[in-house]
C-alpha cells in the first residue's frame, strides 16, 4: 500500500511539471498556424503588416521555431499520456482498496450479529461484505471472500472465539480495472493483489 501511496505522489508531481511543459509547446505550435492566417487579414495598415511578413520571411528562424515547437509537442505527449494512464490507474487501485477495507469491515460487523449456526453466520457476513448493495458490489467476480472461525483471538491472550472476514481481489495484473497498456513494462508497478482482514470477537 506505501508503494502504491508513493507512486501516486510521484505521478502528481511529475504531471504538474509535464503539463506546464505541454502547454507551453502547445501554445507555441497554435501561434505558428495562427501566423499564415493573420498574414492573409487585410486592414488598414496593410502596408505595415506586409512589411512585417516580408520581415518575417526573411528571417528562417521564425520557421524553425514553428518546427521547434511541433517537435516538443511530439516528445512531451506520449510523456504526459502515461502520466495522465498512471493517475487512473492508480486511482482506481486506491478506490478498489478502500472498498475491499470497508467491505471486510461491514462483513466483520454482520458476524457479530446472533447465528445460530456457523454456516449462518458466514452468510451474513458473506452477503455484507460482496453482496448486492454491498461497497464492493461495483467490483462484481473480480473479488472474493472467506470466513474463518477462529478457535481463539489474535489480540486477545484470555481466549475467546473471533471471527476472520477476508475479502480479496486476487490477480490483478491479469485481471486489472483499467487494461495494463503497456504490458509488463506496468505490471511491474502495480499490485499482484488486494486484500484486507477484519477480525472481530463473537464471544
Amino acid at each position: 500500500m506505501a508503494r502504491i501511496w508513493t507512486c501516486c505522489c510521484l505521478t502528481v508531481l511529475a504531471s504538474q511539471y509535464l503539463w506546464t511543459i505541454l502547454c507551453m509547446a502547445l501554445r507555441r505550435w497554435w501561434s505558428g498556424l495562427l501566423r499564415p492566417l493573420r498574414k492573409n487579414r487585410r486592414s488598414r495598415a496593410a502596408d505595415a503588416a506586409d512589411a512585417a511578413d516580408a520581415a518575417d520571411a526573411a528571417n528562417p528562424s521564425i520557421y524553425r521555431q514553428r518546427g521547434v515547437a511541433a517537435l516538443e509537442f511530439v516528445l512531451v505527449f506520449p510523456v504526459f499520456f502515461i502520466i495522465f494512464y498512471s493517475i487512473i490507474t492508480y486511482g482506481l487501485i486506491l478506490v478498489a482498496q478502500q472498498s475491499i477495507t470497508l467491505a471486510a469491515s461491514e462483513g466483520a460487523r454482520a458476524a457479530m450479529r446472533y447465528a445460530a449456526t456457523t454456516t449462518v453466520r458466514t452468510s451474513n457476513a458473506q452477503s455484507a461484505a460482496v453482496g448486492p448493495g454491498s461497497v464492493a458490489s461495483w467490483l462484481g467476480n473480480r473479488i472474493t471472500f472467506t470466513g474463518t472461525l477462529l478457535a481463539a483471538c489474535p489480540y486477545n491472550a484470555n481466549g475467546g472465539t473471533c471471527y476472520q472476514v477476508t475479502v480479496t481481489y486476487p490477480n490483478y495484473q491479469q485481471n486489472p480495472l483499467v487494461p495494463l497498456v503497456l504490458g509488463s513494462l506496468i505490471g511491474v508497478l502495480v499490485p499482484n493483489q488486494l486484500s484486507s482482514s477484519a477480525v472481530v470477537q463473537i464471544n
